[in-house]
């Protein structure tokens, strides 16, 4: 009997472990992906908004580590002149995914086939020889292997503070909310975070007819930077990174090396964001060797700064929100909300300014959660991952960095019909929240299940 293999998400990480097992691998395995949308690409690339480009040049978004051209040459079919540097929209990526999953299907030559399935999985039991999946509608599937890869988690309230408004005046997950409406009045609104997400929304609000001001609140009022316009020229770090490699697992030790290669590359004329690239592939080596106070440590204290180097922005992108902002219609500021009441029409916002600085206040017409996905299994907003944590299959670790998983993507439970794969990775790994990363994570659940069950 032809073995059932579930892919619960068909965001990036579900896709892609799909292609890989049909396209890669020519399983023999009825591959069924479930999802709430019928579109494939998860939160991240289901947008329509042509404004939303990718953070990562073309060059570096192949789905496919055997075929780092892949995406390259897929976006030259529908537009001109994309190079490796050229930063696309993201719903062409989505366009993309569902291309990959066809030809996957079309090319598998052991009697594999792909079922697309639009349905919310709310419980798995997992008590028998097989497992059985429950949807919404009552109907249950019996599957012989899962593919937890249900990505994001919706995100969570930034402070207590906003717990008071009602969905009139605050947006508590922007990909949700309808932002083209309120686009269409020139108030203002404030957005809870300067992150990726914020600047998504500043150019969708844009886009769609804001003219009012754009607030922007974090605890250090920090934007993401820019990426360069051209590809990184020094590609030599060998030394470098085997000291780091050898060096003491600790935040500080870590810190203090990186600080002095950067200011030796000023001098000699490179980048600093070479030096940031040059770490992504022992990112989890250096991860995995810190002991578990002095993750919480970077978490605390240096992932915000991380967050800004590590997860840039297009150039063109970048340039539009230094206008804006020049301007002053975007207006960052650092500090934490303390108290928010209803005024009029909309709402007094109550700042308290980092650095013991006094307090700002701004009315808006409404507050926009931009603080990005959430992290802690324990707050998941979703059924089914509320049900896995309550009976231990899945554990939080690191207080809500991610799960715990095994090196052969097992989780807390330990059974060999269950791999997980996305973001959640992060606590084992750090690097696990883009492309480049999740495809060779991909790659390595498809070769086990594979190994598994053929």
């Amino acid at each position: 009997m032809k073995k059932v293999v579930a892919i619960v998400g068909a965001g990036f990480s579900g896709s892609a472990v799909a292609i890989q097992l049909l396209g890669q691998l020519h399983s023999a395995a009825s591959v069924i992906l479930i999802d709430s949308a019928a579109t494939s690409g998860g939160v991240a690339y289901r947008t329509s908004h042509q404004t939303h480009l990718l953070n990562v040049p073309a060059g570096n978004m192949s789905a496919l580590p055997q075929d780092p051209d892949s995406f390259v040459e897929y976006c030259r079919r529908s537009l001109q002149d994309v190079e490796g540097g050229t930063f696309v929209p993201r719903a062409l990526y989505a366009r993309y995914l569902t291309y990959l999953l066809g030809d996957a299907s079309e090319r598998n030559t052991c009697g594999g086939t792909l079922t697309r399935l639009t349905a919310r999985v709310v419980g798995m039991d997992l008590s028998g020889a097989t497992g059985v999946l429950t949807l919404a509608n009552g109907e249950r599937i019996q599957v012989d292997h899962v593919v937890l890869a249900t990505g994001h988690l919706v995100p969570n309230t930034p402070s207590q503070a906003l717990q008071v408004l009602s969905h009139v005046h605050y947006v508590s997950d922007p990909w949700t909310g309808n932002l083209d409406k309120l686009a269409q009045r020139s108030r203002d609104v404030l957005l809870v975070g300067s992150g990726l997400t914020s600047l998504d929304v500043v150019r969708q609000l844009r886009a769609c007819g804001h003219r009012g001001t754009i607030f922007m609140v974090s605890r250090r009022g920090l934007m993401p930077n820019a990426h360069r316009d051209a590809l990184p020229l020094r590609q030599h770090h060998e030394e470098f990174l085997g000291s780091l490699l050898v060096s003491t697992p600790s935040v500080s030790e870590y810190l203090r090396l990186v600080r002095r290669y950067i200011g030796k590359g000023r001098v000699e004329g490179w980048d600093w964001r070479d030096v940031i690239a040059a770490l992504r592939p022992i990112t989890p080596q250096l991860w995995q060797r810190l002991n578990r106070e002095e993750k919480l440590r970077f978490r605390r204290h240096l992932q915000v700064f991380w967050d800004v180097h590590r997860h840039r922005i297009a150039p063109c992108v970048s340039d539009e929100l230094q206008h804006l902002r020049g301007l002053g219609i975007i207006k960052p500021v650092a500090g934490a909300i303390v108290k928010v009441l209803r005024d009029g029409d909309g709402v007094r916002v109550f700042i308290r300014l980092r650095g013991d600085r006094g307090e700002f206040q701004c009315h808006v017409a409404r507050v926009i959660n931009c603080t990005g996905p959430g992290t802690d299994v324990a707050r998941a907003g979703d059924v089914l991952v509320e049900q896995l944590v309550s009976e231990g299959v899945l554990q939080d670790v690191l207080n809500g960095m991610g799960i715990r998983v095994d090196g052969m993507y097992r989780v807390a439970s330990g059974l060999d019909q269950v791999s997980y794969i996305g973001p959640l990775l992060r606590a084992e790994y750090w690097e696990a929240t883009a492309v480049p990363e999740l495809r060779q994570h991909a790659f390595n659940v498809a070769n086990i299940i594979f190994d598994r069950i053929g």
